[in-house]
């Protein structure tokens, strides 16, 4: 799953987020083998005029996608609470942690949840779908932003595990391929006006004008080109080795769930599974090095220092589950159910959208998540340090 030297194939073999071919597979891997089939039956049923069985596989996908948002999805975001906030304040008040790092944290851990509740509250208040609108329109802007800073961080951190080292100049290459990819995604969906649906509210999308469009599209394939030029230049000049693991993480990320999910409806369901999925090894690492660390710490009983520990990741992996499946349907589907419970007027209730709290608990936790994970997996973070890039 490597190629370069000798000892970047060896440190591959022994240094991964789970092992080095399961990390293949989840980091990308897999999201690249299901589209392929998707798409392929998609186009062949389409060939022969079996449009009914083309779209019997898009309605069976959204069912499956919808289980695997429970098992997968809907944890992925759990757990990045459950890392970010149990030693927040230590990390935001701490002498080590720098002023830069510190802003960070200040915002993503107070600032815009406190912004985006404000919102909401607002929002119920006014009673215009309107704000609802304009939520959805900023969780769906932002997810792109998301995508690309994750798969630009599988990159650096594969290649990191391999012995496989970027200079600046090329990290910001490769950096800005991904948001140039974005922005003409961005672009591309807002490239002819219409209504867009999302739970029981639409938005408006307005026309960008055509050389906006056409530019972002030129600049994202001369950002493609540099960035190939870039990990070519590396490989096979430099000799500087190459994580075929890393770069299926940002090909997959970047140009799969970014720039080309609507090539087929089937497999677009499935892209926050997969996102879910890459994200998950990182947790898994992550813990399991805190659980190595207590469990070789020299003081205390080492059999009940273990027992501890597996019973703390096993409380971790369980609450993810469970807080998941809470604030993403059970919490806000009742209080959809029993709104009158939230006010003393029933009239304050009249013309509330019917799913006000299922629509803003999704846009909450979504923009809320992209920022915690944008404030978290950082190198200026010990804990990240220590648990994911040292072990």
């Amino acid at each position: 799953m490597s190629a370069g030297n000798e000892k970047t194939q060896s440190n591959a073999r022994t240094r991964a987020l789970v092992d080095p071919t399961a990390d293949f597979w989840l980091v990308g891997g897999a999201g690249v083998i299901m589209f392929a089939i998707l798409a392929g039956l998609t186009q062949l049923w389409t060939g022969q005029g079996l449009h009914d069985k083309a779209k019997w596989l898009e309605d069976q996908s959204h069912w499956w996608a919808a289980y695997a948002a429970f098992a997968i999805n809907f944890p992925h975001f759990a757990y990045s609470y459950l890392l970010f906030y149990p030693k927040y304040m230590n990390r935001l008040t701490g002498t080590e942690t720098e002023l830069l790092s510190k802003i960070r944290l200040a915002v993503a851990g107070l600032i815009v949840p406190a912004v985006m509740i404000f919102f909401f509250v607002y929002a119920w208040r006014a009673q215009e779908e309107k704000y609802l609108s304009w939520a959805v329109m900023a969780m769906i802007f932002s997810v792109g932003w998301h995508y690309v800073k994750q798969g630009y961080g599988v990159l650096i951190t594969l290649s990191l595990y391999n012995n496989v080292f970027y200079n600046n100049w090329e990290k910001r290459i490769l950096y800005i391929n991904g948001y140039m990819v974005w922005l003409y995604t961005w672009c591309r969906t807002n490239e002819v006006t219409g209504i867009q649906p999302y739970y029981d509210i639409t938005y408006e999308v307005t026309a960008y004008p055509a050389w906006l469009v056409q530019g972002a599209l030129a600049a994202s394939w001369i950002t493609t080109a540099l960035a190939a030029g870039v990990l070519l230049k590396h490989w096979l000049y430099d000799k500087k080795g190459i994580s075929l693991n890393a770069l299926m993480g940002y090909v997959a990320a970047i140009y799969l769930w970014v720039m080309a999910p609507y090539m087929n409806m089937a497999f677009y369901v499935f892209i926050p599974f997969f996102h879910s999925l890459q994200y998950l090894p990182f947790v898994y690492k992550y813990k399991k090095s805190e659980f190595l660390r207590a469990q070789h710490a020299p003081e205390g009983d080492s059999r009940k220092t273990k027992r501890r520990s597996l019973i703390s990741i096993a409380v971790f992996a369980i609450a993810g589950i469970a807080l998941g499946a809470l604030f993403f349907d059970t919490i806000p589907k009742y209080l959809d159910a029993h709104p009158l419970a939230l006010t003393s007027s029933p009239a304050a209730v009249v013309e509330l959208d019917p799913q006000f709290f299922i629509i803003a608990f999704i846009v909450f936790i979504n923009v809320h998540h992209f920022f915690i994970d944008s404030a978290f997996w950082r190198r200026d973070n010990k804990e990240v340090q220590q648990y994911l890039f040292r072990a």
